[in-house]
């Protein structure tokens, strides 16, 4: 999963990883069929490795609940679109850190908490199908697509292997 998309567009390649991520992700998926052509898919993933915020005192861990309705344009392509719960779960470590004041240092003290966001997510892709156990897929991950100032996109490549 590539996140924060358009930043990572926008900015010059030098900073790129400083506003955008590449990592990978595992999940797990059922596939419900409605239909030949229809089926519902609810399913869970997580990125991993978790990350941690530039201080290095939090932990961030990123999850995604979601149910996607899956059509069969074809034997070997599928669209997908649904909608999700995207969770991000923060996690600090209470800790001094000292920061430059322009003519020395200062120790300033970070508290350890827990924070929890959970946002509403809408996601799409498509699916290219080499046989029925196997499946690549591309697509978006948009958390909060319905407000401008917090909408973000992250890229996401899947490689589905039916168990």
């Amino acid at each position: 999963m590539a996140t924060n998309l358009e930043q990572r567009f926008d900015v010059p390649p030098a900073y790129a990883s400083k506003v955008s991520q590449i990592r990978g992700l595992v999940g797990v998926q059922r596939n419900i069929f409605l239909s030949r052509r229809w089926h519902l898919v609810p399913e869970f993933f997580t990125l991993v490795p978790w990350r941690s915020g530039a201080d290095a005192t939090t932990m961030v861990f990123t999850s995604q609940f979601a149910t996607r309705f899956v059509f069969h344009v074809f034997p070997w392509l599928r669209m997908n679109l649904g909608p999700g719960i995207f969770w991000e779960s923060y996690l600090s470590q209470s800790d001094a850190v000292p920061l430059s004041n322009g003519t020395g240092t200062s120790t300033f003290y970070t508290p350890s908490s827990w924070r929890q966001v959970l946002l509403f997510s809408a996601q799409g892709s498509l699916e290219l199908c080499f046989s029925s156990n196997v499946c690549l897929s591309t697509g978006l991950v948009a958390p909060d697509p319905f407000d401008a100032l917090k909408r973000r996109f992250h890229g996401v490549i899947k490689l589905g292997i039916a168990l």
